[in-house]
C-alpha cells in the first residue's frame, strides 16, 4: 500500500487519515499488484486493525481478500512491551 500511495504523493502518516474509500481503493490496488508480480508463495505482514479516523477498519476487508485469495493464515500474537521492543 505504502508503493501505491507514494505513487500518489501520500506518505505513511497520511494513509491511515484519508477517507476510508480512499484507502480501500489503495487497499484493492496494492493486492492487484501482489498478485501481478507473485510468482508463488507470497508472504503479506499487515496488521488484523488498523486505526482511523472513523474507528478500527480490518487490515484485509472482504473485497481485499477476495483478490488475493490466501491458501493460509498466520496470526502471531504478542504483548505490546514485545512490539515496543521490535
Amino acid at each position: 500500500m505504502l508503493e501505491i500511495a507514494d505513487l500518489q504523493n501520500i506518505d505513511r502518516d497520511h494513509l491511515r487519515a484519508l477517507p476510508i474509500e480512499e484507502q480501500k481503493q489503495i487497499a484493492l490496488n496494492a493486492a492487484r499488484k501482489i498478485i501481478e508480480e507473485s510468482n508463488g508463495l507470497t508472504i503479506l505482514d499487515t496488521h488484523a486493525l488498523i486505526k482511523s479516523p472513523l474507528g478500527f477498519v480490518p487490515g484485509l476487508p472482504q473485497e481485499t481478500l477476495e483478490i488475493l485469495a490466501p491458501k493460509a493464515f498466520v496470526i502471531i500474537e504478542c504483548a505490546p512491551s514485545t512490539i515496543i521492543l521490535r
